[in-house]
């Protein structure tokens, strides 16, 4: 016979908070207003819902472009408020 546990202590078995749990689409068995879990339904719904290795796609976005580029010598000149504003403008012009 399988396990039955309250809305707590499913949301603990899953390492989830209970508002988590609630949103999830998990079988749910009322006794009065109090929802209870089987252990097998949890494990049947994380079974359904793994992602195998397989099916992971690596990262071909490009990577964004920096805001500031070495070749300006940004970096290297001290933070003024002058250089701030005018590298404002620098963005908003481009």
């Amino acid at each position: 016979m399988t396990e039955i546990l309250t809305r707590t202590e499913a949301a603990e078995y899953l390492s989830i908070s209970v508002r988590q749990l609630s949103r999830l689409e998990i079988p749910r068995h009322y006794i009065g207003r109090s929802p209870r879990y089987l252990k097998d339904d949890l494990l049947t719904y994380l079974a359904q819902t793994r992602i195998s290795p397989k099916n992971l796609t690596p990262y071909s976005g490009s990577s964004p472009k920096p805001l500031f580029k070495p070749e300006n010598n940004y970096l290297n000149s001290p933070i003024t408020q002058q250089s701030i504003s005018e590298r404002i403008k620098e963005l908003m012009t481009a």
